[in-house]
């Protein structure tokens, strides 16, 4: 009997064992999946940026911007983080989808300012964190710099809808939406979440006013 009992503890500690052992190699698995998928869109960039040389055509560029940067970014959970659950719970479902489009053109905008400085250095996917669950993490990327020592920048990644998103990045510890947060929020309990989606397509459409005359 006490064999039996020293025999059933015994495959239980295997079973935890072999479980931990199976669960590290899925997240190793994972994680290395997704440095070689995010690799492959960077050489993508990089190649983009070394095949069009500053200054980019604007049609080129909206394009790539569209095709290849839009659909990896999420500006739906950009905007919810932003706002945080508690503000986002409380907006009407018509006002969500007007904030999400008007984020999404703000996000284009601020892809079109960013790549047009772009001196089409190689970034370079170094590690990636992620959470218990397996969906939400920090990929760490490097900016190879000539002459100068390389920049790192975090993207936070999300699972979502079958596919993983970045929606924030993090730059020597600073997170671009921490940086939005008090901002928004405050202008929504203000004046409304319509109010605050006016005032990104007011500021989007002063910026396709602006490139059309430098057209």
């Amino acid at each position: 009997m006490e064999i039996n009992r020293l025999q059933l503890l015994l495959f239980f500690c295997l079973a935890l064992l072999v479980g931990q052992l199976t669960a590290k190699e899925s997240a190793q698995s994972i994680e290395n999946r997704l440095i070689n998928e995010f690799q492959q869109e960077f050489d993508q960039i990089a190649e983009f940026a070394k095949n069009n040389p500053q200054p980019i055509n604007y049609q080129v560029l909206t394009t790539f911007i569209e095709e290849k940067l839009m659909r990896r970014w999420s500006s739906e959970l950009t905007i919810r983080a932003i706002l945080g659950r508690e503000i986002w719970k409380q907006i009407g479902e018509s006002e969500q989808k007007e904030l999400i489009y008007a984020y999404s053109n703000t996000m284009r905008r601020y892809l079109y300012e960013t790549f047009k400085k772009y001196g089409g250095q190689r970034p370079v996917a170094t590690k990636i964190q992620l959470n218990k669950k397996l969906n939400k993490g920090w990929l760490t990327a490097n900016l190879i710099l000539d002459n100068f020592p390389d920049l790192s920048v975090d993207l936070k990644i999300y699972s979502y809808k079958n596919q993983w998103y970045i929606y924030d990045f993090r730059f020597q510890g600073i997170s671009f939406i921490k940086l939005k947060e008090r901002e928004y929020r405050q202008y929504v309990k203000e004046n409304g979440a319509s109010a605050l989606a006016d005032q990104l397509n007011g500021k989007y459409q002063e910026f396709l006013n602006i490139l059309g005359d430098s057209q």
